[in-house]
């Protein structure tokens, strides 16, 4: 005989696993049976059937019970609750919303959710009707809690790259003509814009990398601070030819304000990673220093951090690890679009991060500049202890 809660569990469980198929416009109904009473039953505990049929009698879910009658004991032929049928797919999004064991991360959990995840591919697909439905399907993590201002810049840069084909292989992500599009919200969503129009091949055009001394002592070509060509700092010979007394460490951090903040380091250069630029920093001579990162605590910083390990596997993490995040949550701010799955390259800690994030009751984001500067240079200091 199930109750309320164990039917919500179990259409928890069928939402879970057919939610993507469902947001993509599958509204087969769902029917579960209630499991009636036996003749046994009833002679060994005959209120518990009582109590059966009141509970399934109030209609307490938003669904069609099927009654049938049956002959139970000294009941005589009784009229049980057999089964309980949802229509669609919305009516089970609002049951599954209602169990205790749903997880709050994977799918949408409530009704509301689901209907903004359906409106968000019904307007993509309107948008493109030529769309991958495949990819989309795979990377709908990224969009489909999207609200509709950034749904609709991804579909104002899917347009723009969809006319300008002839234009892409001359520019770089953060030269889309478009308001509030630069590499990093590129980055975010580039999975389902190429789902809309394709994969897309932007060419690698120069940028300048930025340096600074975070050591009195130590001159770049005889600056504190100086901008480079990637040419320039990739040469194996960088730290010989142009650093005169070469630091025994480089930091490299995702955002601009944190760079620009960063405390005073004996013998460290630090360089500004730009977010997923930062992968791009293939420089031979990483391997002859100690390497230190620090990025936001947030799904992509993490992703960033795995990225730019494939050029400097030894490179350690700073202030990205589950302390700092449950220290500082009162100043975390909400990740948009949440990376799907953890990168290749992080340490079991830093693996062990990415689940806690995925499983925070919001997509949890502690942006690096947001940290005390105290905790910072405290954070520093021990990681600069040999």
């Amino acid at each position: 005989m199930k109750t309320v809660a164990d039917v919500c569990e179990q259409v928890w469980r069928s939402y879970r696993n057919s939610y993507r198929d469902r947001v993509l416009g599958d509204d087969s109904p769902l029917s579960i049976a209630l499991a009636v009473p036996t003749a046994r039953q009833a002679i060994d505990n005959p209120q518990a059937v009582r109590d059966f049929i009141a509970h399934w009698s109030q209609d307490p879910l938003p669904g069609e019970v099927e009654w049938i009658t049956k002959s139970l004991g000294h009941f005589g032929r009784t009229q049980l609750p057999a089964r309980i049928r949802f229509r669609n797919s919305t009516d089970i999004a609002t049951v599954a919303s209602m169990s205790t064991a749903k997880d709050a991360t994977s799918v949408a959990v409530c009704p509301t959710q689901f209907e903004q995840a359906r409106s968000n591919v019904h307007r993509l697909r309107e948008a493109f009707p030529d769309a991958d439905i495949r990819k989309l399907r795979s990377c709908m993590a990224s969009w489909a809690r999207l609200d509709s201002k950034h749904l609709g810049s991804v579909i104002t840069v899917a347009h723009w790259i969809s006319e300008n084909q002839s234009s892409i292989s001359s520019m770089s992500e953060r030269d889309l003509p478009v308001e509030g599009v630069d590499t990093k919200w590129f980055s975010h969503h580039r999975a389902v814009i190429e789902a809309l129009v394709g994969k897309q091949t932007f060419g690698n055009t120069s940028r300048l990398i930025d340096l600074r001394s975070l050591d009195e002592s130590i001159s770049i070509a005889g600056f504190r601070r100086i901008g480079l060509a990637f040419e320039e700092l990739s040469d194996p010979d960088f730290l010989l030819s142009c650093v005169p007394h070469p630091p025994q460490r480089i930091v490299v951090v995702e955002n601009l304000a944190s760079y620009h903040s960063l405390p005073a380091v004996p013998s460290t250069l630090a360089i500004f990673g730009a977010g997923y630029a930062a992968r791009e920093l293939a420089l031979p001579w990483l391997s002859e220093v100690d390497v230190l990162y620090w990025g936001d605590i947030d799904t992509h910083g993490l992703n960033i951090l795995s990225a730019f390990r494939v050029h400097a596997p030894h490179a350690q993490s700073v202030l990205m690890d589950i302390a700092t995040a449950r220290r500082w949550e009162n100043l975390a701010v909400e990740e948009t679009a949440p990376a799907p799955q953890a990168g290749a390259h992080l340490s079991m800690e830093e693996s062990l991060l990415f689940d806690w994030l995925c499983d925070h009751p919001f997509p949890f984001r502690l942006e690096q500049e947001r940290l005390p500067k105290d905790a910072v240079r405290t954070a520093f200091d021990r990681a600069i202890i040999p």
